[in-house]
């Protein structure tokens, strides 16, 4: 962080030294306790978990109806619970969040966790969820933002373009008109400036151009599609330095793409709408460090086992201080891979990757399911030139895949498509190429390279 930068001043005429606003003097202090306890043994981070854990099961058993049932006889004596214990406790799953939401709502959320506020996922996973969080959580979520943005080294004076979806008329406005946003809470900051990204990659890349800035956001197709079409024209960003990912699964290629064509870090954080920041990416060793002082998060097997490092299972996390609208053992859909620990000496525990949810992962006729990664940087574009590609499960032996080109490929390219698919699936599948116009981005402004229509 650049000695120059200070945050805003509270007090009208106090230049020096800086006496922060309420709110901002909130999250440094968390942002100080943060900076000790990421050195933490793993262990002594599990211990105040759980001690955080007994306050929140107490509440929620108190004044909500879902867990005053839910939990019944299962929680254990004041001061003793621990991870077996905790782990008897049953998973809350998506369908339970959409179908009693009311009934998993505190009915007496003290005042000084501040007003409750709901926010809403984007419903790419079909049927959308909506969950309560109170002012403690953004200040939270604020505050690990910060984290992030000290542990990747980043000059708070720089500018960012942030190529997102639109979600809002203001946002939107605020696109048209480039009004700058503050970036960086409780900071004076460079301007951020927004971009649709339903907009064509040429009028991105222009944007880029004439805007110069320093950082980037956006998803890791869109990304992808930049550095794509970079490679092809010569495009090359002349101050940028980093690359933010969000919103979806980040394939390990894309690190190796955007150093080879721009000359960038790029880095990746693991959040949801209903939780907020769950890992982040170590600039050291590019592993996720789980943000421990936020959430408990862990990775369980089919049986609901824990999975050892190594091991791909289902990702069940905790938010720690949700106090409105307790999620507790909340099965969130994903899938991630259990670290084995990382290099730069935080206790902070960690993941490998964050693979997908279930409806990315393909079937065989067997039942065994698996993750089909097909794409691999450079060797699609030896073949032919697509735009846009997708592969959809439909049964068991059958995948199409939808492709998006100038125009139809020939017989012998498809043939060589064909080839290409079928060695880096390695199964036998009935390969059907479909040609469409567009493969539209999900609600939350996603893409997803792969999607089973298999149950």
């Amino acid at each position: 962080m650049n000695e120059k930068v200070t945050p805003h001043a509270g007090p009208a005429g106090i230049v020096w030294p800086v006496v922060p606003a309420l709110a901002d003097s909130i999250v440094f202090a968390l942002l100080f306790q943060f900076e000790q306890s990421q050195w933490w043994p793993e262990k002594r981070l599990a211990e105040y978990q759980f001690r955080q854990l007994e306050a929140l099961i107490a509440h929620a058993v108190a004044t909500t109806p879902y867990y005053r049932d839910a939990l019944s006889g299962l929680v254990p004596a004041p001061g003793s619970l621990g991870p077996e214990a905790f782990r008897r406790f049953p998973f809350l799953t998506r369908t339970v969040l959409q179908e009693r939401a009311d009934a998993l709502k505190s009915e007496a959320l003290a005042k000084d966790h501040g007003k409750p506020h709901e926010v809403h996922s984007s419903g790419s996973t079909g049927r959308p969820v909506s969950v309560a969080l109170s002012e403690i959580n953004a200040l939270i979520n604020r505050a690990l933002n910060m984290r992030y943005h000290l542990w990747h080294k980043r000059d708070f004076r720089g500018k960012v373009a942030a190529i997102v979806v639109m979600r809002s008329a203001e946002l939107a406005q605020s696109a048209e008109s480039e009004a700058p946003a503050r970036w960086v809470f409780g900071f004076p900051s460079g301007p951020m400036l927004y971009c649709d990204i339903l907009k064509p990659i040429s009028e991105q890349i222009a944007w880029l151009q004439r805007i110069e800035p320093d950082y980037m956001l956006t998803y890791p197709t869109n990304l992808r599609a930049l550095l794509e079409e970079s490679a092809r024209t010569g495009f090359k960003p002349q101050r940028l330095r980093e690359a933010a990912l969000m919103g979806e699964i980040v394939d390990p290629d894309i690190f190796e793409l955007g150093r080879a064509v721009w000359g960038i870090d790029v880095s990746a954080s693991y959040s949801a709408m209903e939780v907020g920041v769950m890992s982040m990416q170590c600039r050291e060793c590019g592993t996720h460090h789980i943000q421990s002082e936020s959430v408990l998060v862990e990775v369980v097997d089919d049986d609901g086992a824990q999975c050892a490092p190594g091991q791909v299972g289902h990702v069940v996390v905790t938010d720690l201080h949700n106090f409105a609208m307790p999620l507790i053992r909340y099965k969130i859909g994903d899938f991630a891979e259990v670290g084995f620990g990382c290099g730069c000496g935080r206790g902070l525990p960690t993941l490998t990757r964050i693979i997908g949810r279930a409806r990315n992962m393909f079937t065989l006729p067997s039942g065994e399911k698996f993750w089909p990664y097909a794409f691999r940087v450079g060797e699609l574009e030896k073949i032919a030139p697509i735009r846009q590609l997708q592969l959809v499960q439909r049964t068991t032996r059958r995948i199409d895949i939808k492709l998006v080109t100038d125009a139809p490929l020939s017989p012998d390219v498809e043939a060589q498509l064909r080839a290409y698919f079928a060695g880096v699936i390695r199964h036998r599948f009935d390969l059907n190429f479909l040609y469409v116009d567009e493969i539209p981005r999900t609600a939350g402004g996603k893409y997803e390279d792969y999607v089973s229509e298999v149950v």
